[in-house]
């Protein structure tokens, strides 16, 4: 008879809270970066898609590591820092992917858009997968395939909302520019948000026998 012991960790709720903040602040800067490339022509286009890439890979980064802070296992765990820089070029990369192709060519086409969400939200399910990648600690992590698939599902739907909501020539014209950028704002932070915590509740992590036998 064998028993399987799952570490339990806590959470620290000010730095959950801070991981919220850093999402909405983030999203908030970023869409307002990007919504100024329709206008702009030559170098200043280049420029607001940079600064809005940066913006959102960053905060996606920031908002994972800080809430990696608030999980507290009763075990210690340091991190690789290749693999953490790594992460941060996967959702920097993601991140511009996505803007790139829904500001590329207005009016906003469906399958950019769908191309848009795919690229941002697997930008944040890559750089959650290999930031988790980079812990090393005395434990080896279990994940539940069901629910890593609606952490996934959840990036790239809200991911797509948002930049619907933000970039739509329909959304442009019927909605008020203030309501669309809370919307925007609040749906993206999700997807950062949302994707990281539900893959969290997906994940146990499980004594490594090897190691602590050693």
């Amino acid at each position: 008879m064998t028993t399987t012991l799952t570490l339990i960790a806590t959470y620290d709720i000010r730095l959950v809270a801070l991981s919220i903040v850093i999402a909405l602040f983030g999203s908030y800067i970023a869409l307002d970066l990007a919504g100024q490339i329709a206008s702009a022509q030559g170098w200043a286009k280049k420029l607001w898609l940079i600064g809005g890439t940066v913006c959102l890979g960053m905060s996606i980064w920031a908002m994972h590591f800080i809430a990696m802070l608030a999980y507290q296992l009763p075990i210690p765990a340091v991190y690789d820092l290749t693999i953490v820089f790594i992460s941060m070029a996967i959702a920097i990369t993601g991140a511009g992917a996505g803007l790139f192709i829904v500001t590329n060519k207005q009016p906003l086409q469906r399958l950019s858009l769908l191309a848009g969400a795919l690229f941002v939200g697997l930008g944040i399910v890559g750089l959650h997968l290999t930031a988790m990648a980079s812990m090393r600690v005395a434990a080896v992590p279990v994940y539940s395939p069901q629910l890593m698939m609606l952490a996934a599902t959840t990036a790239v739907a809200c991911s797509g909302s948002a930049l619907w909501l933000e970039f739509h020539p329909w959304t442009l014209q019927a909605i008020a520019s203030s309501i669309r950028k809370i919307g925007s704002t609040y749906l993206l932070a999700a997807a950062i948000v949302g994707m990281h915590y539900i893959a969290m509740i997906a994940v146990n992590f499980q004594p490594d026998t090897q190691i602590t036998a050693q």
